[in-house]
């Protein structure tokens, strides 16, 4: 009996201490004790953490949506006076955004503006909440209940570890992410990586029509938006730029007319919701294979490219470019472009329909026709009509 009193009393302390020392080290920034700051740190539950940030403080402005947004705007570099937070997250859906937007408008605060940066990818039918978003704020888990969960279980207690370490040593790093070290390297073996494991792995692998624009999320956006903007917040929605090299697979892959249709979308998304709450909601395009997006790819590791991490990502430098363009314009009203982007909506007339698909050419096209040449049994054997579209090109 004495045993099981003992035992029992240790595993009582055990757990307090657990408890207190995960109260006291807050890995995530989301009980305010502010003995330890919050850091960054490999394996971060982001799509716990951000929401629990954004949610609990205040910001004026707020970032949205996948990588792409995450690694290309880091205005907190920029020194540009500015309350940002960019809570965008790898692989992050038009779903999850939609979520998240209509999670802020529920503040007491909102943002004065939320930026929305929008990939292809993330409207493709069916594709709405990532498994890594279980147990989070935008699977609509009641913030005490996260609160209370980052008390206990073993991720939580890795959490705690790491960030002690990193207070002590005095390495912390404030979330959001920055680009992982992928600036170093050989930009053109990480461009040929980069683009035939998307081949090889997404695209060659699917019927074309998964890849129609889902109609139901982006009328769960537009809920989003709305909500958002009834409180006076203001939302810009970007098509993220990407390497021409990239903008040509999804041609030579027989994907470009989605590609519109999802842009006419959202096109016709704003021009609805202007209706309502004119000159608060903007859509501008830095997709077009024009300029930057035709950067050179450099075989020698000693070059570096200036505006792309690889075919799919961005750097802040281009980031900047887009802000002082758009959301941050009527701070920079002489700014010179390095890239001019193409405001769609609302304030076109007419809806856009096509870009020139034949000006997304690169220095690297050779290694694209091998791509879409070495993945097409795959498709053949997956859609034999789409095989044929292909063949033909």
């Amino acid at each position: 009996m004495r045993f099981i009193l003992l035992f029992l009393s240790f595993s009582v302390l055990a757990a307090s201490g657990v408890v207190a020392s995960s109260f006291i080290i807050d890995p995530y920034g989301v009980w305010k004790t502010g003995v330890f700051a919050p850091t960054q740190f490999r394996g971060i539950p982001v799509r716990i953490y951000h929401p629990m940030r954004v949610l609990t403080e205040d910001y004026d402005y707020v970032f949205l949506g996948s990588s792409r947004t995450r690694e290309g705007y880091i205005l907190h570099r920029e020194n540009m006076r500015i309350s940002t937070y960019n809570a965008a997250f790898s692989g992050g859906t038009g779903y999850e955004a939609a979520k998240f937007m209509s999670l802020i408008a529920e503040k007491f605060t909102t943002p004065k503006y939320v930026i929305l940066g929008i990939d292809f990818f993330g409207f493709a039918p069916g594709l709405k909440l990532r498994p890594s978003a279980e147990g989070s704020p935008l699977s609509n888990t009641p913030l005490w209940q996260i609160k209370l969960s980052t008390l206990f279980g073993h991720e939580h207690l890795r959490a705690n570890l790491k960030s002690f370490k990193k207070n002590l040593k005095g390495k912390t790093k404030p979330l959001p992410f920055e680009f992982p070290g992928y600036i170093f390297g050989n930009h053109k073996e990480r461009m040929k990586a980069g683009l035939r494991s998307h081949a090889e792995n997404h695209l060659s692998k699917f019927d074309p029509s998964n890849y129609e624009p889902d109609k139901e999320i982006i009328e769960t956006l537009k809920d989003g938006i709305s909500n958002l903007v009834s409180r006076g917040t203001k939302v810009t929605l970007i098509i993220n730029p990407v390497h021409a090299s990239r903008m040509r697979l999804i041609q030579k892959l027989g994907l470009q007319e989605h590609y519109e249709t999802l842009i006419q979308e959202f096109a016709v998304m704003i021009n609805d919701i202007d209706q309502d709450f004119p000159d608060v909601i903007e859509l501008w395009d830095f997709a077009e294979c024009k300029g930057i997006l035709r950067e050179s790819v450099p075989d020698e590791k000693s070059q570096k490219m200036t505006y792309f991490y690889d075919s799919n990502h961005f750097t802040p430098t281009f980031g900047v470019d887009i802000a002082k363009q758009t959301f941050l314009r009527d701070q920079y009203p002489n700014y010179n472009p390095i890239y001019i982007g193409k405001k769609l909506a609302p304030s076109l007339q007419k809806l856009y329909f096509s870009r020139n698909w034949d000006a997304c050419n690169s220095n690297i096209d050779d290694l694209i026709a091998i791509i879409v040449k070495n993945t097409a049994d795959q498709r053949c054997e997956d859609n034999l009509k789409w095989c044929k579209l292909i063949t033909k090109k």
